[in-house]
């Protein structure tokens, strides 16, 4: 309708204002591609995270079953190597950061001021005293 050099639109709605509802269980459209790419990942972390905690958890449950660990043969040495391995693993890692990382710098002292120069930037986080 053209009124005095004006032009109107009319849309008929129930109820003025209200918002078209989203169909299904109440999800929009993106929160539906959402779903859809996010369910491979959320099947992944059940099947080999969870599934397997969950299924410790209920082995756990009888007590029997630490006793017939305990006096299997096997599992001493096991906890044994899982010791040693542990202690060699952490210690030749610790032994072979500085040298890893001075491999890539001029200097130490120089890669420190860097980092503590970034760090510095970054906010919440203080930079390391010389």
């Amino acid at each position: 309708m053209i009124e005095d050099g004006v032009s109107t639109t009319t849309v008929n709605s129930a109820v003025p204002g209200e918002m078209a509802k989203p169909r299904g269980f109440g999800f929009s459209q993106k929160q539906v591609w959402g779903l859809l790419f996010t369910a491979p990942y959320i099947a992944i972390f059940l099947a080999f995270v969870v599934f397997p905690v969950g299924y410790a958890f209920w082995l756990a449950r009888d007590p029997q079953l630490y006793v017939e660990l305990v006096h299997d043969p096997i599992f001493l040495r096991t906890a044994v190597n899982t010791l040693v391995f542990l202690i060699v693993a952490i210690n030749v890692k610790m032994m072979s950061v500085p040298r890893i990382g001075s491999r890539n710098t001029k200097s130490t002292v120089s890669s420190a001021r860097k980092a503590n120069s970034t760090a510095a930037r970054l906010p919440g986080v203080r930079a390391a005293s010389h």
